[in-house]
């Protein structure tokens, strides 16, 4: 029964340290994104927040098939909010209702409650799918027109994205109070939201570690290409040398005594 425990135990052990490394943060993570409208890889280290169910609209029905993600991120200077927005049919005011019409927010747009410090002193901050301009009321901060922000949008989503500065330093522990909410436009021009106008408290954690990149392999050495065989000239034979002479030099010598005794016999 103690063996089966423990292997219980270690198997436990292992399956928590494989969920550490894979799942998200449930604090918002230490990082700095690029502020364009793109959900950056970075994002997807730090705490990832689903919007929830209707809860206004301006029509006679909450129906809605928008749904939202929000990815969060801070520095030392402010809080970073992505929000990935999956709509069906995304409609869009024109430019000129956005930049001077009574009610802007009716719109496909995406809204942060901000309350810093959790004392009910909000502070609205919009933006729509075409990033035309950051606006909101209340902004008894003075917020929103130090707050930056970018858009992309496709078919059928879009993603917003916000830096909103701090009122205080950026730092592991400390506490940042908002929400998030998503306006849907319908063709009749009423709109559904979706999440929440109440902020929450969120914790501020230590800095985004992302994965190592895997190292490329290595490229396999190229085999050498095959030489051509160079073609066998045969050489002429060689002149003679002075040890080649030498050789041939006791012959000669002895043919010239032999000629000298044959004379000598011939002479009466």
């Amino acid at each position: 029964m103690k063996k089966l425990s423990a292997l219980l135990l270690a198997i436990l052990l292992v399956l928590s340290l494989i969920t550490g490394v894979s799942a998200q943060s449930d604090k918002i993570l230490m990082g700095t994104p690029v502020v364009d409208g793109v959900l950056d890889e970075i994002y997807k280290q730090s705490v990832a927040v689903q919007l929830g169910e209707p809860f206004h609209t301006t029509g006679d029905s909450l129906d809605t098939d928008a749904t939202a993600t929000a990815y969060l991120l801070y520095d030392a200077d402010n809080l970073y909010v992505c929000v990935v927005v999956n709509d069906d049919d995304i409609l869009l005011r024109e430019k000129e209702y956005i930049e001077s019409g009574d009610n802007p927010w009716e719109n496909e747009l995406v809204e942060i409650w901000v309350d810093e410090e959790m004392l009910g002193d909000k502070t609205k901050i919009s933006l729509d799918p075409e990033a035309t301009r950051i606006f909101g009321s209340p902004d008894p901060l003075g917020l929103v027109g130090e707050t930056k922000g970018a858009a992309t949008k496709g078919d059928k989503s879009y993603t917003v994205e916000f830096a909103i500065p701090l009122m205080e330093k950026g730092t592991e522990g400390k506490t940042y109070g908002f929400s998030l909410q998503v306006n849907d436009l319908f063709p009749d021009g009423h709109v559904v939201a979706i999440g929440s106008q109440a902020p929450e408290e969120y914790t501020f954690g230590g800095p985004v570690v992302l994965p190592e990149p895997e190292p490329e392999p290595e490229p396999e050495p190229e085999e050498p290409a095959e030489q051509p065989e160079a073609d066998v000239i045969a050489s002429p034979p060689a002149p003679a040398t002075f040890d080649s002479l030498s050789l041939a030099a006791p012959a000669l010598a002895a043919a010239a005594s032999f000629g000298a005794f044959a004379m000598k016999k011939r002479r009466p």
